[in-house]
């Protein structure tokens, strides 16, 4: 099914990467080793990194022939302190975060503390590898705004919601569906594929106006985008590409 449909992105996380090594031939397909770059292209590998007891998955995960490889941070149990160490930024390409979440939870309902987060995030910065938070977690839904069902949606006061693709940012006081829909027209007649599910919307606390990432199925060149911009009037654009994307 995942060779019959190229135009999806599967992104296929474990937390038994072990088993590759151990049992490949009923792990991936027979011909993954000679085709895992064309037939299987669009297939994104990773694993769950809860704590630095997990990292040896990475380690494994490094060895497996894949596109694009990321880890999943949550539930976030423990600090992960030197992760470039275990290949992101190298062999690593994209890492997403979040805490531990069930409404049974006899924990705070902040969740996993602000600071483990946060050092997550600056080692992607540092690495240059995109960072999508999803909740800090806990037992309660958050009152800030942001709908999450558990803790707060925002981090060091701030959505981050970043893509291994090339993505378009949109920031300006009147973003609202329609904006939207006319930076997609200009998009389309720029001859600018979009995925349907592009925008995706970040709020800054203490920041008027917001910021919507669209992600792009190719990028564009800065000519282009200075074109945009001048049809596009007082919604400000740049574009954030990642130097471990993949085609």
């Amino acid at each position: 099914m995942i060779r019959q449909s190229p135009r999806h992105r599967y992104h296929i996380l474990t937390k038994r990467i072990s088993r590759v090594l151990s049992n490949p031939e009923k792990c991936l397909p027979d011909d993954w080793d000679t085709q895992w770059d064309k037939a299987y292209k669009h297939v994104w590998l990773g694993v769950t990194v809860e704590k630095p007891q997990y990292y040896w998955r990475m380690d494994i995960l490094n060895k497996v022939k894949t596109t694009l490889r990321f880890i999943s941070c949550e539930p976030l149990l423990e600090p992960l302190p030197d992760l470039q160490r275990h290949g992101l930024g190298t062999t690593i390409h994209w890492a997403f975060c979040g805490g531990e979440s069930d409404s049974r939870d006899p924990r705070p309902a902040g969740g996993a503390p602000e600071s483990w987060f946060l050092d997550v995030r600056d080692q992607c910065a540092q690495a240059k590898v995109p960072f999508h938070f999803l909740q800090r977690g806990g037992s309660q839904p958050c009152t800030c705004g942001c709908y999450s069902r558990y803790g707060c949606r925002t981090v060091g006061g701030r959505w981050h919601q970043q893509y291994p693709m090339p993505t378009l940012i949109a920031s300006g006081p009147k973003l609202g569906r329609r904006q939207l829909t006319r930076i997609r027209n200009v998009l389309k007649r720029h001859g600018i594929e979009t995925y349907k599910t592009a925008a995706q919307t970040e709020q800054t606390r203490g920041v008027p106006g917001q910021i919507d990432r669209i992600l792009l199925k190719s990028t564009v060149s800065d000519q282009t985008l200075s074109d945009l911009q001048a049809e596009l009037g007082n919604t400000a654009l740049t574009l954030e590409t990642w130097p471990h994307m993949p085609p």
